[in-house]
């Protein structure tokens, strides 16, 4: 393959071959490594092996998440990445249609860090949207759980009544309730709490649960997860935390009436 320091990496079949490929988002370069970093990069399962291939704009960039869904409709899979340098707006990499991806920045935040990403569907269109847990200062009002729909030619927020809050670390979306609509289950970095969101008939999120994490406060959130099943009619949010004198990985069972 190549080297390539990541700790975001998803394995998704990027060009409808039937192979699984895997799409990875460099790390921060440390003392020892070039100071440029590759950026977003998909790795080709070709029959006679692996093809790296970075994506157009990307270099440079590093973070610690990412994620593919469809959010333009052609059937190809496109890119989200948890962006950490805070003065680009390369969230997302859609399909062109040709067999690449372009970046599209348009409608996107300023001044943000993506600590985690998702491509969910939280308008229930049938495409995908960008949510982020973002980071930044209170005085741009970016950050928090945010959310964006692309409407064929830039992304359109869909974050009505979201809190503004300065630093939002994990984010997920999963149909908790079982209504058909995806809740936003969204963690505070240092808090110890996390918060669920449900999308109100008007398109606005009002806060519908919280869950504490006991002895929280202080530590780190890194990641949220959470899955739904129909079958069982109950839901899965997880959570991993850490801080200086350890850390802890807690798991809520979400059971429907």
């Amino acid at each position: 393959m190549t080297h390539m320091p990541s700790r975001a990496i998803v394995a998704a079949d990027m060009n409808r071959d039937g192979r699984i490929d895997l799409v990875a988002l460099s790390e921060v370069s440390g003392l020892d490594q070039k100071p440029m970093t590759a950026g977003v990069v998909i790795f080709w399962n070709d029959p006679a092996g692996w093809r790296a291939q970075m994506l157009p704009g990307s270099a440079g960039l590093f973070g610690d998440d990412v994620a593919v869904g469809e959010v333009n409709g052609d059937g190809v899979p496109d890119i989200a990445v948890g962006n950490l340098d805070g003065g680009r707006r390369e969230f997302a990499w859609l399909s062109d249609g040709a067999g690449g991806w372009r970046a599209e920045t348009d409608g996107l935040p300023e001044l943000t860090l993506g600590w985690s990403v998702q491509l969910v569907d939280l308008d229930g269109d049938g495409s995908d949207d960008l949510l982020l847990g973002a980071g930044g200062p209170p005085s741009n009002e970016n950050a928090g759980p945010r959310a964006y729909r692309w409407d064929g030619k830039r992304w359109r927020g869909l974050s009505q009544g979201l809190p503004q809050v300065s630093w939002v670390v994990g984010v997920a979306a999963a149909d908790l309730y079982g209504d058909g609509a995806a809740e936003i289950i969204a963690a505070g970095m240092h808090t110890g709490v996390v918060h669920v969101y449900g999308r109100q008939a008007d398109g606005a999120w009002s806060e519908r649960h919280t869950l504490t994490v006991p002895n929280g406060e202080g530590l780190r959130n890194y990641k949220v997860r959470a899955v739904s099943d129909d079958a069982l009619k109950q839901g899965l949010v997880v959570a991993n935390y850490a801080g200086e004198s350890g850390g802890k990985i807690l798991a809520w069972t979400w059971q429907r009436e």
